[in-house]
């Protein structure tokens, strides 16, 4: 990049619709619902992932059955957004990517995005879903689905990512 630019990794909960709550720079612990952001990058500087959240489905499954009524249904929204004002990811933003990977398979990566070369015109991006279908497991989702906003908290990062699934009942049609 001319100069640096921060982007920033979320993850929302979403449970019947509404976000529950969201794992980021700002909110970095939820291990109750499995999630622990490992810290900030705000430059970009460095190789490799610049910032990473772990996701423990087990305990987000645990979680969203006991004293929520979610469980079945509940959906992990992954986002990325610019946070640095008056950058974009179509103007500001190379050589970056978003995924999703299993570290107990050698890191195998399992959804890429990448953020560069105009892919993406929005400040913000919902990259991936996780979503508890049925009480056997989850399912990922590619979602792609451009959003305003400068972090996973925002106004316009939130609505989106809760029109994504908005049924109480889970699953669409």
């Amino acid at each position: 990049c001319a100069s640096s630019v921060d982007l920033d990794a979320s993850v929302l909960v979403i449970g019947n619709g509404s976000k529950v709550d969201c794992c980021s720079y700002a909110k970095k612990d939820l291990s109750e619902w499995g999630l622990r952001h490992m810290g900030d990058n705000t430059t970009g500087a460095g190789s490799g992932d610049d910032e990473t959240i772990r996701i423990d489905l087990a305990q987000t499954a645990r979680r969203g059955g006991v004293g929520y009524s979610l469980g079945v249904g509940t959906s992990l929204i992954i986002t990325v957004n610019v946070y640095s004002h008056g950058k974009s990811f179509a103007r500001s933003v190379k050589n970056a990517y978003i995924r999703i990977y299993a570290p107990d398979q050698q890191n195998k990566t399992l959804a890429i995005f990448w953020l560069s070369n105009g892919a993406v015109t929005t400040q913000g991006l919902l990259f991936a879903e996780l979503h508890r279908r049925d009480k056997q497991g989850w399912v990922l989702e590619a979602l792609g689905v451009g959003c305003g906003g400068r972090g996973g908290t925002s106004a316009e990062t939130v609505t989106a990512a809760e029109a994504v699934r908005p049924t109480k009942t889970g699953w669409h049609a």
